[in-house]
């Protein structure tokens, strides 16, 4: 038989050859077979919109390509590699996970994986949880040893389960094994995503910059057996005066976004002029406010909160420390007050929301803020909130004045701390009251108006409709719990109206009155009503010009909160069940009276 050693020599001889000629060719991203020894290794790689953060004064996804790259040639030793990425494609799509090298012979497909991450393009969204499962699908995990590298620098945002996929692939994979590089992610964001690493045998590292995120693609992609040696010297130190680069990140209140040049302007001044400041710049991203280079020294910094959900000015003092990193410096002046909105306690209302009122049409809560010194309150407004308010404040105390329904106002204390984010329930404690009016027959009038008084005599307070609508219903008015008086009937209606007092006993009630033509109201109720320790309005102011009746008023210089109350009722007063739950019951001898409506004024449905 021949010899076996020439043939195997120019089988050599031939496989030299023929990868040389591959490798010499373009990028190859179709798959190739799985080598028989050796690891077999998937990178997912973020090419989410975020990727566009700033780490050391550059973008993250710039770092990201020049690390793998340089990683990516230090790779020696059998191994199959491919890459998937995801969010690079389009802007909120979770299908967007690309498959853009197949894993085959590290020697074939490191080009390509470099070319490709070059030309990622961050756009859209995280998905990487599905892009794990579709890289571990893409090894053959349940048939062969597979290792993914997920490099991502945020959460997942597409309501899939990561740990859930953990515990899956190491179930039924054959030797699986996921490692998580987190470029620029904070603690609890990191805990969220390193279970994918715990729960299949993997690491998870946190990459702050561009060296700690080349040790940990180095320990995942391209370990070697002594890892000591792959651990860069330590950086000289940095002489005490040397300039040092500063990324500034100022937020509102703790936990808020990040606030960036469409909100903000900052100055910086050195107390000692020695010291130098430059390139304080002032970028569009989330991650970071700004940057500057900083000698290391006591700064004066001038910030101001110019638009996009609040105003503020604040002067802070930062000391810059020396050092050859990039230094963070984390500023929240301000707070964060919340208000939200209540028609009484069972009934929240969202920012923007409306309801059905007598009183034009529709009603919703709006807020004027204003700020108290020195038991002074500001002359005008420093806030407004329309249907809702969230604004950013300076710290202090604010008193927050919110109307109904261009009927009710409330007003409130509120002292908000430095960094603090509030949130204040705001309930107006109010009851609905549907007025029926209608004519001698009993049919309802055409064209229906009301007035309504907080007091037996004197001018009304507020007016409406409350007529039956185009669909048979009719719109109520918003009060709270006492005695008011109403003047309904047809409008221009003369003698024909009428008058009644009504009790609204709690709040969250629906409270409905009949009147026909003419009535006058119970003597006794109006002679409760005029006995009344306390009245239903202790002023009339409003929000935004819409006058109200105040039942809760603050007083500045004590810093105190009045709250007007219903008085008890007179004995013999209690609610007709004839008339609804919430009217007076009307005495035997009522009689048709002449009722004109107030002189000059005019009510609209």
């Amino acid at each position: 038989m021949p010899s076996s050693v020439p043939i195997a020599r120019a089988l050599a001889v031939a496989a030299t050859c023929l990868a040389a000629t591959l490798f010499a060719l373009p990028p190859a991203v179709a798959a190739e077979p799985m080598p028989a020894e050796g690891r077999n290794v998937m990178v997912v790689f973020d090419g989410s919109g975020s990727m566009w953060g700033r780490v050391d004064g550059r973008a993250k996804i710039e770092i990201a390509r020049e690390t793998l790259s340089s990683v990516l040639s230090e790779a020696s030793g059998p191994m199959s590699l491919g890459m998937i990425a995801y969010g690079h494609r389009s802007k909120g799509r979770c299908d967007d996970i690309e498959t853009m090298v197949e894993p085959g012979p590290a020697e074939r497909t490191l080009r390509a994986i470099v070319a490709s991450a070059k030309g990622i393009v961050p756009k859209g969204k995280t998905p990487l949880t599905d892009a794990v499962r579709q890289a571990a699908e893409a090894l053959k995990y349940t048939e062969n040893e597979a290792t993914v590298v997920l490099v991502t620098d945020g959460i997942e945002t597409c309501r899939a389960d990561p740990c859930a996929l953990a515990a899956e692939l190491e179930r039924n994979g054959i030797d699986f094994t996921a490692h998580v590089v987190g470029f620029g992610l904070s603690e609890e964001e990191g805990r969220q995503v390193a279970c994918l690493a715990d729960r299949t045998g993997g690491r998870y590292f946190s990459a702050g910059n561009a060296g700690q995120l080349g040790d940990a693609l180095r320990q995942t992609i391209a370990p070697k057996a002594d890892m000591a040696a792959l651990t860069p010297p330590p950086a000289p130190a940095a002489a005490a005066d040397a300039p040092r680069n500063v990324r500034f990140v100022i937020r509102d209140s703790d936990g808020r976004f990040v606030l960036n040049a469409r909100e903000l302007k900052v100055a910086a001044e050195p107390e000692d002029p020695s010291d130098v400041v430059t390139k304080l710049q002032l970028g569009f991203s989330r991650e970071e406010s700004g940057t500057a280079t900083m000698t290391p020294g006591v700064y004066r910094l001038a910030i101001t909160r110019k638009s996009g959900g609040g105003a503020w000015a604040s002067a802070e003092t930062v000391t810059v420390t020396p050092g050859p990193d990039v230094e963070t410096i984390e500023l929240a002046p301000a707070a964060t007050l919340v208000v939200r909105s209540f028609v009484s306690a069972g009934e929240p209302l969202e920012p923007g929301q409306t309801v059905a009122s007598a009183v034009a049409g529709s009603a919703g809560a709006d807020y004027d803020v204003f700020r108290i010194d020195d038991g002074r309150l500001s002359e005008k407004p420093v806030a407004t909130g329309y249907k809702g308010f969230e604004e950013a404040l300076p710290p202090g105390t604010y008193m927050i004045r919110g109307n109904f329904a261009r009927t009710i106002t409330r007003e409130k204390l509120v002292r908000l701390e430095r960094g603090e984010t509030r949130v204040m329930d705001f309930d107006f404690g109010l009851a609905r009251l549907h007025v029926a009016a209608s004519d001698a027959a009993g049919v309802s009038v055409t064209r229906q108006t009301s007035y309504l008084y907080d007091a037996a005599e004197g001018k009304h307070f507020v007016s409406g409709g409350g007529g039956l609508d185009r669909n048979g219903e009719r719109k109520p008015f918003f009060l709270t719990p006492g005695l008011w008086r109403i003047n309904a009937g047809q409008e221009g209606g003369g003698k024909k109206r009428s008058e009644r007092i009504v009790r609204i006993e709690a709040p969250g009630r629906d409270v409905s009155v009949e009147v026909g033509e003419g009535e006058k109201p119970d003597p006794a109720a109006l002679a409760a009503m005029a006995d009344r320790a306390r009245p239903n309005c202790l002023a009339f102011r409003g929000v935004h010009h819409k006058e109200g009746c105040v039942v809760e008023a603050v007083d500045p210089a004590a810093a105190t909160v009045a709250t007007a109350g219903p008085a008890p009722l007179a004995p013999g007063l209690e609610p007709g069940p004839e008339a609804g739950p919430g009217a007076l019951a009307a005495d035997a001898a009522s009689r048709p009276v002449a009722i004109d409506p107030p002189d000059g004024e005019t009510a609209t449905e």
